[in-house]
């Protein structure tokens, strides 16, 4: 690690032009205090352990970029989420699995071929890995027989009274709330159930960074963990973020 009179070289998987605002805030403010090596988070670097990092971050979800954070894993790198719980989040039915016996609420659900689900419409049918060339085609299916060729993971579907996104940032909580207009979301107060929530997902996938997808409608459901955060909405989101980043880097 570098001596605390050193900057840092942080090593981070995002694009050189554009993307998320917050992030791109993120990386002017990790420039005044480190130097940043950007590295294109659709291609994997082989050669990642010789590139003198003190420090990797996976900000942009895609599986090049979750190869480089086992290789960083590998070469003793130290990262803000550990591969371990990233790579658990991109196999939906392990997600789902380790939700539930964590006590989180999932929406019912089957992962089998479409002659043996039993889950009646309305449902939600979707491939299992996220990263899988269809890993984003979801269909809802109301009525009739169910028709795909392998397996899938078939969801009771929610409706939503009220959609959230809940950030755990480090020890901080934030949520906004989403509305199926498309507007601006709106940070919301944080409940004790889903302050909750947060601790139990930290755990279960040891992550330090993560974005949970909620649904309310009579109970709260996660539908979606992302190691891979926005914080769209949240009022100081950056500075989190580079807060988070800092501490990590001074507790090696």
């Amino acid at each position: 690690m570098a001596s605390p009179t050193d900057r840092p070289r942080i090593g981070v998987s995002y694009w050189h032009t554009g993307g998320n605002a917050v992030k791109l805030e993120l990386l002017d403010r990790l420039r005044t205090w480190a130097t940043l090596v950007l590295m294109d988070p659709r291609t994997e670097h082989w050669d990642l352990d010789e590139l003198e990092l003190d420090f990797y971050h996976m900000a942009h979800w895609h599986p090049a970029a979750l190869s480089d954070l086992k290789r960083a894993h590998e070469a003793g790198i130290p990262t803000v989420n550990s591969y371990s719980g990233a790579s658990a989040t991109a196999d939906r039915l392990t997600c789902y699995r380790t939700l539930r016996r964590g006590n989180v609420l999932v929406p019912e659900y089957q992962y089998a071929r479409a002659p043996d689900v039993t889950l009646p419409p309305p449902t939600i049918v979707k491939p299992r890995y996220e990263f899988e060339p269809s890993g984003h085609e979801f269909s809802v299916h109301f009525a009739d027989a169910y028709d795909f060729p392998e397996k899938r993971i078939v969801q009771r579907y929610v409706v939503p009274h009220r959609s959230y996104k809940l950030f755990g940032i480090g020890d901080e909580i934030r949520a906004v709330r989403l509305f199926g207009d498309g507007s601006v979301p709106v940070e919301q107060r944080i409940t004790p159930s889903l302050a909750r929530y947060v601790e139990r997902v930290r755990v279960l996938f040891d992550l330090s960074l993560y974005e949970l997808d909620l649904l309310v409608h009579k109970s709260i459901y996660v539908i979606d963990v992302n190691p891979a955060v926005n914080l769209d909405g949240v009022l100081g989101g950056a500075a989190l973020y580079e807060e988070l980043i800092r501490r990590k880097i001074d507790d090696e």
